[in-house]
């Protein structure tokens, strides 16, 4: 390692930030032996992204750090790999301690061990390391300064971690940086091998860290480039190739892949131009900033938007007039995202909502053909059978629409597209409010009839909903007279 003065200033600058957090200035104030403080922190407050409680301390002294930290924390700790010596600690509120023994011969051995060098720093830590300086593997600093990501081991370390090909993306999304060319062409020799030596829901967190950040498009694309996105979504290749009829201008892999690009572009633009009224802006907005299934609602969509189209192949027909159709993409995808997320072991959370959207994916376009013809009740149906995801399906109907512009499209389609979305969004509102106004209950319903429970109950509930959001009734007197006209009492 070539000493710069002024990274390793740097570098000591970002120590004294770090130990702001009062968990990071009790472990320096510790007899930890010789024990560094590595990973992900020490790049997040070089890059000044948003600082994470999650401590990686690498240690020569495993086991009489596992017990002080045990005490520390008040967690035995979770023991993540025994082979390489690797234990979590929780913290009592929120974060993390990792520990990790030395695996290398010695430290700058052990930081090459890791995905890429912007990662492969160390800062002195715990009282029996004062003025010891930092270290970082050969070339780190240029990678820092140029935002360059770069395989740490010269030798290649991917081969025994092959998720890491997948990993370097995120790491470039992470600091809008790039990766270096020998870099890329590992993650195109070792990306074959992420799902035989990855367990699945190790690469479903890293499939999740990725789509959760703010721009990822044009890594995806490069991902595709170097065909390393349909080693992590193999249902992906047969969208390569697969022609689409003339509302189209790329085949189903380009459109998928442009979709997520007017995601991230275009549609936040949309929302915050096209005349939308505030409640309906925020609502749009709040789809694409807020939670969603336990995660980033960006990244759900872009896992819904990856796999919208998956049900098209299977189902690509040529009509004798020479038409291309895909009649029930929808469904088979749905069914086929379905069975890819469980392999992928995705949480039951994600993998409903993103089989939903997918499932759902073509309703809010066949309104927006028949927009004049558009009823209350059709509105309903649709924010019925979708729910709490009908603002995320808006926008992902838009960021789908605006990959579609092939010759067959009108010039007012994005037009008609744009109302529907406020016609539905405002519904949609109404509707949140309609829901905490019943106008009657299943005991009153009962009451008035004369019936015990059942399924005849569900129904006429269900029934009066739709009436109410229709504006057919709005009283509980005239959802009383409702339910006996429907059931054949009154005439």
């Amino acid at each position: 390692m070539v000493t710069t003065p002024s990274f390793a200033d740097e570098l000591m600058r970002v120590r004294e930030r770090i130990l702001a957090d009062p968990v990071a200035r009790a472990l320096d104030q510790m007899d930890l032996g010789e024990t560094w403080l590595i990973g992900g922190t020490i790049r997040d407050y070089l890059f000044k992204l948003r600082p994470r409680r999650d401590f990686d301390l690498l240690t020569t002294d495993y086991e009489r750090l596992a017990k002080l930290l045990a005490d520390f924390t008040g967690h035995p700790g979770v023991v993540v790999s025994p082979e390489f010596r690797t234990m979590i600690f929780p913290l009592r509120d929120g974060g993390r301690i990792d520990l990790v023994g030395m695996n290398g011969r010695d430290l700058l051995d052990d930081l090459s061990l890791r995905d890429c060098t912007i990662n492969a720093i160390a800062l002195p830590w715990g009282s029996a390391m004062a003025g010891r300086p930092p270290a970082w593997v050969e070339g780190t600093e240029r990678d820092v300064r140029e935002r360059r990501i770069r395989n740490a081991r010269p030798d290649d370390s991917f081969g025994w971690d092959p998720v890491r090909a997948l990993r370097v993306y995120r790491m470039a999304a992470l600091i809008c940086g790039r990766v270096e060319e020998k870099t890329l062409a590992a993650t195109t020799r070792y990306g074959p091998l992420i799902w035989e030596k990855t367990k699945p829901e190790r690469l479903f967190e890293e499939v999740m860290k990725l789509l959760a950040l703010p721009r990822v498009a044009p890594y995806l694309l490069q991902m595709d480039e170097r065909r390393v996105l349909t080693q992590v979504f193999p249902p992906l290749e047969e969208l390569r190739g697969c022609e689409q009829n003339r509302y189209h201008h790329q085949d189903v892999l380009g459109h998928t892949l442009e979709s997520l690009t007017h995601l991230e572009e275009r549609v936040p633009e949309m929302i915050a131009q096209e005349g939308f009224e505030p409640p309906v802006r925020e609502l749009l907005a709040g789809a694409l900033k807020g939670c969603l299934a336990g995660y980033p609602a960006r990244a759900v969509l872009r896992l819904a938007l990856l796999l919208h189209d998956i049900g098209k192949p299977a189902t690509r027909q040529v009509q004798p007039d020479g038409r291309v159709t895909f009649h029930r993409h929808d469904r088979v995808g749905a069914e086929l995202a379905d069975q890819f997320l469980t392999k992928l072991r995705a949480s039951g959370e994600v993998r409903e909502a993103v089989v939903s959207l997918v499932r759902y994916h073509l309703r809010p376009g066949f309104l927006a053909n028949r927009l004049d013809q558009i009823t209350p009740r059709a509105l309903y149906r649709l924010v019925r059978d979708v729910g709490e995801l009908t603002p995320h399906l808006l926008v992902m109907n838009l960021a789908d629409f605006l990959a579609t512009q092939g010759p067959e499209r009108r010039p007012e389609d994005l037009g008609r597209h744009l109302e529907l979305t406020r016609r539905v969004a405002s519904f949609f509102l109404d509707y949140q409010k309609q829901a905490e106004e019943r106008l009657i209950t299943g005991e009153e319903v009962m009451a008035l009839l004369g019936i015990g429970p059942g399924p005849e109950v569900g129904s006429l509930l269900e029934a009066v909903r739709e009436a109410q959001a229709a504006g057919e009734i709005s009283t509980p007197e005239e959802a009383r007279n409702f339910i006996l006209r429907r059931v054949g009492k009154v005439g």
